[in-house]
């Protein structure tokens, strides 16, 4: 089974600049749900990498 980067390189398509930063600009200070934090603290192996989300 391929894994989801090898998709996204496949497609043919790619975001706007501007809806890019737009998204990236709007979403800056939105806060990851608990389930993203949950899995960060399960699958991460450095102590600094979770400071480093933070």
């Amino acid at each position: 089974m391929r894994g989801w980067s090898y998709y996204v390189a496949a497609w043919p398509f790619r975001l706007a600049d501007y809806l890019e930063q737009h998204g990236r600009t709007t979403r800056r200070h939105l806060c990851p749900d608990s389930s993203f934090w949950h899995a960060a603290a399960t699958h991460l192996t450095q102590p600094n990498d979770l400071d480093n989300l933070a």
